[in-house]
């Protein structure tokens, strides 16, 4: 079992309080994706689960444990971090046995427990070789079978595709999704990228400002967010927010925006909303249009495979029956 459980959980530098009452239940044998933006606190979250920042109060319970106040070597968590962390003067075997190392286990049972791990993770024609000479999936595999060789509860990954380039992140995430099931850990994985998110999460968890915004598996925040800035943050590209007072058509219930993801915005000579097309972009699979409104809000629209909008032309678009978002002024989401 790997279930955790976060109660009230704050965290401060100095005066200034990044964490704000964290609750949060972890699922035994779940993959549990942070994202929000650029500091809001999932990689301190992150790293006071591991036991590398102090809480200032609250609990961290693994499996009805409290390790709150636990050294990081004693929570039965492993953590792979973005910069690698690899030991340069050491082989791959050496690195990613070293923790093995440092618990004084013998030779013969590190080196079945690394050649176990090098297996799964495709690492057996490298053991020998030093970390510069190796690619960036390739140490970023090392670091993996390093947190792997502990066989620890819970696995937590600090935004690890971040330094990989776009076709080896696409690998990567494969390659960790494909680990998690042969592992069959709990694993908590932090990221800015949505995309990531999504295709890895069983939960989302949306942070801002160091709060908690909506906890759902991946398609429940993409259909059912609770509030604007979820709805804004999950989905590539992200959902178009136009003032209701430019929309007509619809019961407003007194919302003050509207919020219409671009495929379900369709274009329609007898659309309702009129804008000025500013750029295009086709990218083979599909293409999207980027047009003004008359207040200059801009909106993304889905083009279909075959079409024929171009740059500077007027263009009059359509929202879908019954895909449209609501939001307050406070910008949470009206049913």
């Amino acid at each position: 079992m790997a279930a955790i459980t976060i109660r009230n959980l704050d965290k401060a530098y100095g005066k200034t309080r990044v964490l704000h009452g964290i609750n949060l239940e972890i699922a035994d044998n779940s993959f549990v994706v942070f994202v929000g933006p650029s500091g809001c606190g999932k990689s301190t979250l992150l790293r006071t689960i591991a036991g590398l920042e102090e809480k200032e109060r609250g609990e961290i319970l693994l499996d009805g444990r409290d390790i709150s106040d636990e050294a990081p070597v004693d929570r039965d968590v492993a953590m792979v971090f973005q910069s690698y962390a690899l030991y340069p003067q050491m082989t791959v075997a050496e690195n990613i046995g070293f923790a093995l190392s440092v618990a004084k286990q013998n030779k013969a049972t590190i080196g079945k427990k690394v050649g176990q791990v090098a297996e799964l993770l495709r690492l057996e024609d490298y053991l020998e070789r030093k970390p510069s000479a190796l690619s960036g999936g390739q140490r970023q595999r090392v670091a993996i079978g390093r947190a792997i060789v502990r066989d620890p509860k819970v696995f937590l990954f600090d935004e690890p595709l971040s330094n990989l380039d776009a076709e080896l992140r696409v690998e990567m995430r494969l390659q960790i999704a494909q680990l998690r099931r042969r592992l069959g850990a709990t694993f908590i994985y932090v990221t800015h990228d949505q995309v990531e998110a999504m295709t890895l999460a069983d939960t989302i968890v949306v942070l801002r400002m160091g709060m908690i915004e909506q906890v759902g598996s991946p398609l429940e925040l993409y259909h059912k967010p609770a509030n604007q800035f979820v709805a804004g943050f999950i989905g590539s590209p992200k959902m178009n927010f136009i003032p209701a007072a430019a929309v007509s058509g619809l019961d407003l219930k007194g919302a003050a925006t509207v919020g219409v993801r671009p495929e379900h915005l369709h274009i329609d000579e007898a659309g309702s909303l009129k804008g000025v097309v500013r750029t295009v972009e086709d990218l083979g699979s599909i293409s999207y249009a980027y047009a003004a409104l008359p207040d200059e809000t801009l909106v993304t629209v889905t083009l279909p495979p075959e079409h024929s909008v171009v740059v500077d032309q007027p263009l009059a678009l359509s929202i879908v029956p019954g895909r449209s978002y609501l939001f307050g002024a406070d910008g949470k989401t009206i049913g």
